[in-house]
């Protein structure tokens, strides 16, 4: 079988480790399955992935075949040689003209060869994603075969990646450790492996972390336990970073260095909350059955409240009435900006959380003061009941790679 891929980078790092998650993972369920991936930037992908090299336009790694994306005479000579069979279009990412060329080249109708693309969307909860799983789509050739593929959070999605070294990870913390090792000094990873330390990771976008601060040094008073915050580079370290030092906080901090994929889930895997954002961090911190607080991407009218209350609906069957309450406030307060005006649909479940626990401030400027964090970190152990069964319950759904693999081998060409 051969497989191309398609990576548009547009987060930095999100987009092509969710790729670059999948390609291992078709892999090794299916060892002489052949992957091409083509990438738009590879100094990204080099950054997780050990000994790509960002200047080679065509280059061989891990048994799969890279090309750059950004070099059209490379690619279309690949491509003319070794004829793409199935495409997997990653984030339905606008496919570039050199491939546009080859997919719809009039003289390719006189062969009558299938092509056959796969839009692997972006993960999402929201309800539309149960319809949108396998539905077809149109192009501009009836020898060009398009279908939308969904990974999700219920039966009658995709499922998420259930990759064996992230699997290894969650059962067996000691291996965590062992894999996190090379990236921490031995200050952190006593730390880490000190079962007394409440270990929390902080990996989101910006954001104003005076309230996050305040309640971990509240959290130490009230349960007389150390707290130490790793925080990973990116967006979210400067302020939080910045809160700490305002707030002159007695609270414990390990600057991590970036990492590659393999030993970022590892570290994931021995927290006991963390603060994420993205797609495939998310996913893996869903898995990990830890308590969260999901950071969406900022989005127009602050519909990024929408996507977090439609995840909030998938967890709500696994916790009771009032850890649900305290949960739904804190994720969805966590994600609204208190300068943006809330469009009718996220006005409406800001509306519902400030009923829930009878806030006596306005929708439109919530204040960060009037959100339980203390409250929430300090039911962190009693909250990790409802998170365990709502991750026992995304492995149930099954492994979106291995769902990916059967449908492609059910194409007809």
């Amino acid at each position: 079988m051969d497989v191309t891929l398609l990576c548009d980078v547009v987060d930095n790092y999100g987009d092509i480790g969710v790729v670059y998650r999948l390609s291992r993972a078709l892999s090794s369920l299916s060892p002489d399955i052949n992957l091409t991936l083509v990438v738009s930037n590879l100094t990204s992908f080099s950054q997780m992935a050990p000994n790509i090299k960002p200047t080679e336009s065509i280059q061989e790694y891990n048994g799969w075949t890279i090309l750059d994306w950004n070099n059209a005479a490379a690619c279309t000579d690949f491509f003319t040689e070794h004829h793409p069979r199935i495409i997997l279009q990653c984030f339905q990412c606008i496919r570039p003209d050199w491939l546009e060329s080859i997919l719809f080249n009039p003289e390719r109708n006189n062969t009558k060869e299938i092509i056959h693309i796969i839009n692997v969307e972006y993960l999402t909860a929201e309800e539309w994603a149960d319809g949108f799983h396998l539905l077809k789509s149109a192009t501009r050739s009836s020898f060009v075969k398009k279908r939308n593929f969904m990974p999700g959070f219920t039966c009658k999605t995709g499922g998420l990646i259930l990759d064996p070294p992230f699997m290894e990870n969650l059962h067996n913390k000691d291996i965590a450790i062992q894999k996190t090792a090379p990236y921490l000094t031995k200050h952190a990873l006593s730390i880490l492996t000190n079962k007394n330390i409440f270990k929390l990771i902080v990996f989101t976008y910006e954001q104003d972390f005076a309230a996050i601060v305040e309640s971990l040094v509240q959290l130490q008073k009230t349960t007389h336990r150390d707290v130490c915050v790793f925080v990973a580079p990116g967006l979210s370290e400067q302020p939080f970073m910045s809160a700490i030092k305002t707030a002159d906080a007695p609270v414990q901090t390990v600057i991590l260095p970036y990492m590659q994929q393999t030993a970022w889930d590892a570290l994931l895997c021995c927290m006991d909350f963390a603060m994420i954002r993205g797609e495939d961090s998310f996913a893996r911190v869903c898995l990990c059955g830890i308590p969260f607080l999901w950071h969406a991407y900022q989005q127009d009218e602050e519909f990024q409240i929408v996507k977090v209350a439609a995840l909030l609906h998938r967890m709500k069957p696994f916790f009771p009435a009032r850890e649900f309450a305290l949960l739904q406030t804190c994720m969805i307060l966590f994600n609204r900006r208190p300068s943006a005006t809330p469009g009718k649909e996220a006005k409406a479940e800001l509306q519902v959380v400030m009923n829930a626990f009878n806030a006596k401030t306005n929708v439109a400027g919530v204040s960060t003061e009037t959100i339980p964090y203390t409250e929430y970190f300090c039911m962190a152990e009693t909250l990790r009941k409802g998170f365990s069964a709502f991750a026992e319950m995304l492995v149930h759904n099954g492994n979106m790679a291995e769902n990916l693999l059967d449908y492609m081998k059910q194409l007809q060409f």
